[in-house]
């Protein structure tokens, strides 16, 4: 049995880093755990591209309490930001044997080889937020990110029917997610001619790189700066870190607005909207329901191809509805 293979190949697992984080293991005797009705446990793998900022901490917590709910068994896997060894964690889950795989990546093409490996071994497969081109996933479970773009564009166009100065900070090279939270965003600052984005910077989704970007900005351009656009919370706080170090002002009213297209969860970021120094657009984990749908799967019911969870920008007047 798979599970059974699994057991035996244990100590391959630390060998090759595999983080396991269980609702259930071996018990005493060295037998399978089995669920309080007799049966074995699921085991649903989870592989994750970097669990580095807050996001994608959320999301393996949301995917922890899921499985934990339902008697599921879970193996973690981290890449490190590495697309190679995100692939060879999907292989090493492949012949695990686990009953269904979750996947969160920033290198699709990296990985989908990998992915249509599990598929073509019959295992359900789960991405969630980004799509996996040249792989037949199970689902795809995402918020449609060039219309967050465009949400957050039409939000500075509303506020600053004059025109404005942009900075904009971008997140990690090679995320689809992160190209389409830019594009969605130019489709509309870009037909509008009142507006100048002055840079565009990669700052990898990081607080401290955005910090060090828009401590360089503000050098550069001073208080030519009206609007920083920045794709996640992260690069938002440290943008409004370097801005408020600087002697500048960080308010969406009466100074520069910083915008950000996700992820709206933490309560640093809440607090920040409250006081009216930024927006966010809320990015849910995906983590219930990538659990939720895998199990589906494993059970032979359908699942959506595609399912769209909806989005909103986070503002003064909505903000205590997003509070976890």
């Amino acid at each position: 049995m798979k599970k059974r293979f699994a057991l035996i190949m244990a100590g391959f697992m630390l060998v090759s880093g595999l983080a396991g984080c269980t609702g259930g293991e071996t018990n005493a005797d060295g037998n399978e755990e089995v669920r309080s009705d007799g049966a074995e446990k699921l085991v649903i793998g989870f592989s994750q591209d970097k669990n580095d900022i807050d996001w994608t901490q959320s999301m393996k917590e949301d995917i922890q309490a899921t499985c934990e709910e339902n008697d599921v068994e879970l193996t973690i896997t981290d890449a490190n930001g590495s697309g190679e060894k995100a692939a060879s964690d999907i292989e090493d889950l492949i012949t695990l044997g686990v009953d269904a795989i979750i996947v969160q990546t920033y290198h699709a093409d990296t990985i989908a080889n990998a992915v249509q490996d599990a598929v073509d071994a019959g295992i359900p497969v789960i991405a969630l937020s980004s799509e996996i081109p040249g792989a037949n996933v199970t689902s795809l479970i995402t918020v449609d990110a060039t219309e967050t773009g465009r949400m957050m564009g039409e939000y500075v166009q509303n506020k600053f029917p004059d025109g404005a100065y942009i900075v904009q900070l971008t997140g990690k090279e090679g995320s689809l997610v992160n190209v389409n939270r830019g594009v969605g965003f130019h489709e509309i600052i870009d037909a509008n001619t009142k507006f100048t984005v002055l840079s565009e910077l990669s700052c990898n989704y990081e607080r401290s790189k955005a910090m060090t970007a828009m401590e360089d900005q503000l050098q550069a351009h001073g208080d030519k700066i009206q609007v920083v656009y920045c794709h996640n919370d992260d690069m938002a706080l440290g943008a409004i870190q370097a801005i408020e170090s600087m002697g500048y002002t960080a308010d969406i009213d009466h100074g520069i607005c910083v915008v950000s297209a996700a992820d709206g969860m933490i309560p640093e970021v809440l607090d920040n909207v409250e006081n009216g120094k930024m927006v966010s657009g809320y990015f849910p984990t995906f983590g219930k329901e990538g659990v939720e749908n895998a199990l589906k799967a494993i059970r032979g019911e359908a699942v959506e191809a595609k399912i769209l969870v909806p989005s909103e920008v986070i503002t003064t007047e909505n903000v205590d509805h997003y509070r976890r």
